[in-house]
């Protein structure tokens, strides 16, 4: 399993992909991928907003690699990617099947949308 940042215009699948399923993408994002034996199984981003802050965004793993424990493993290396820089809180928008991992990880639930998506957040990390 590799996890590594990715220039996302340079995978215009998996963009064409996301967007089709609902996700907003941002040019300030930095972009990473999940490759297994040299394949993308999942994708996901995080924006900075400052020197203590970040949100998560963009958190995709293909259907037919759901259920493998690889979200869990997308968000605990973000986690640790933003500990590295300082940063102390996180905040995410997720939908109902993101929300349990993000929740068994310590994040806490701040506003629940009619929509259905809850907005979470990480706090001292």
């Amino acid at each position: 399993m590799k996890f590594l940042k990715i220039n996302i215009e340079e995978y215009p699948d998996l963009k064409n992909i996301g967007v089709k399923n609902g996700l907003l993408f941002n040019d300030l994002a930095d972009y990473f991928a999940l490759f297994i034996e040299e394949k993308i199984v999942g994708y996901c981003s995080i924006k900075q907003k400052n020197f203590k802050s970040a949100i998560f965004k963009t958190a995709f793993v293909f259907p037919e690699h759901r259920r493998k424990g690889y979200l869990r493993f997308m968000v605990n290396e973000r986690l640790k990617i933003v500990k590295s820089f300082g940063i102390i809180k996180v905040e995410a928008n997720c939908t109902k099947q993101s929300l349990n991992v993000h929740l068994s990880l310590g994040a806490k639930i701040t506003k629940e949308y009619k929509n259905g998506i809850t907005k979470i957040v990480y706090e001292n990390l």
